[in-house]
């Protein structure tokens, strides 16, 4: 486990980075890099099997209904490390009730991963996802997503439960 630590701790510098500019070149390409929704999630994958535990956020409006909703995720289990960085963009469709609303989106992952016993490597990976977001109380929302991954690279399948703020 010490070993996983020294390289999530030498990884993070570089991920960070390449996050960030991402992010800040779709905001400025809108003319808003405004962070419009944020919040955290916790969820269980497969392949690798794992708890994972994140956050989420949601910015730069292409039109009423597409926004660009960067992600990362911190996978613990199977042996393995993993942290995953998300660059999605998202289509919520839109109701005209108080009821669930569903959305579905899909992007590139970069993530990194560190088996125990073995060398740490990072990958390029594509996924898609789907779910529905529920109302709560104020300006909070329950979302439930349901993400796969298209290659070998990203996890085959991930259940998460997030909790977002306006």
């Amino acid at each position: 486990m010490q070993k996983s630590l020294a390289g999530l701790r030498a990884t993070i510098p570089a991920i960070i980075p390449a996050i960030v500019l991402l992010t800040a070149t779709v905001g400025h390409a809108q003319g808003q890099a405004q962070l419009a929704r944020y919040g955290g999630r916790v969820g269980l994958s497969s392949e690798p099997d794992q708890l994972t535990l994140g956050a989420f956020g949601t910015m730069a409006a292409f039109s009423p209904n597409v926004t660009f909703r960067p992600s990362g995720d911190l996978g613990i289990g199977s042996d393995v490390l993993t942290i995953i960085g998300n660059a999605d963009l998202q289509y919520t469709f839109s109701t005209s009730g108080g009821g669930p609303v569903p959305f579905f989106g899909g992007g590139i992952g970069l993530l990194w991963f560190d088996p125990d016993g073995g060398s740490s490597d990072t990958e390029l990976g594509l996924q898609i996802y789907g779910g529905v977001e529920l109302a709560y109380r104020g300006y909070q929302t329950g979302i439930f997503e349901v993400r796969l991954g298209l290659d070998d690279e990203m996890p085959d399948l991930k259940l998460t439960y997030g909790f977002g703020f306006y």
